[in-house]
């Protein structure tokens, strides 16, 4: 689907996906992103986390069942619900032809362990565990390339003058090109939807690609922790 037979996004597909992130934000912490990502009372990782735990909702929720949260004080990241997974969702043919489905599909077959898309999300779980697992699999295509990661830390640095990161992300040829470069690295990217893809978008040309690829080390090692058990 989601891009055309050149892998480039339009910056309207940036748009949809990031108001459907925005009403999710709102489901999930009651705040939309701006505010998320303003949010002083909050360490920076803890406010990453916070819009990185939306992908992993936003990839697993075919398959899983909101669940209310009844003291969100409790939760890592201060949601108001979790996500159960389902276990018969993923035998649903319709749920077999999503984006979803196939970029699981792909993240599946980056590893030896899981011998099915359904083992994978029972091993990782939680949202942040499905995070983790794009981020993990983001760094290998994106975080190897020092000469990439100064170009898009220049137009970065260009375009953070004036407005919040949503305004950011839908304006400018910085998110563009950004947005192009991931989608023509990250193989997967090619089959996902809007969301996900404004998502990752929106955490680089928040922090920069060399803060992202700093900061998400750490899922690298959760994550290579999960797969050396179930391999």
């Amino acid at each position: 689907m989601n891009t055309n037979d050149q892998n480039v996004i339009e910056i309207e597909q940036i748009q949809e996906g990031l108001a459907v992130l925005n009403s999710l934000a709102q489901e999930e912490y009651q705040e939309d992103l701006d505010s998320i990502l303003a949010d002083t009372a909050r360490t920076q990782e803890e406010r990453l986390l916070r819009v990185g735990r939306l992908l992993g909702v936003v990839l697993k929720e075919p398959f899983a069942s909101s669940v209310p949260i009844v003291d969100p004080a409790t939760s890592v990241t201060g949601a108001y619900r979790g996500w159960a997974l389902d276990e018969g969702a993923f035998d649903i043919p319709e749920n077999r032809t999503t984006w979803q489905y196939e970029v699981l599909e792909a993240l599946r077959k980056e590893e030896v362990w899981p011998s099915t898309v359904y083992d994978l999300a029972l091993t990782l779980q939680y949202e942040r565990g499905f995070f983790a697992c794009l981020a993990t699999s983001t760094r290998k295509y994106i975080c190897g390339d020092p000469a990439l990661r100064q170009k898009i830390d220049a137009e970065v640095k260009a375009s953070l003058p004036g407005g919040g990161a949503v305004q950011l992300l839908t304006r400018g040829a910085a998110s563009t090109m950004v947005t192009t470069t991931l989608v023509q690295l990250v193989p997967w990217l090619a089959v996902a939807g809007a969301p996900l893809i404004a998502g990752l978008v929106l955490l680089i040309m928040s922090i920069g690609l060399d803060a992202f690829c700093d900061w998400s080390v750490q899922f690298q090692t959760s994550y290579g922790s999960l797969a050396e058990k179930e391999k």
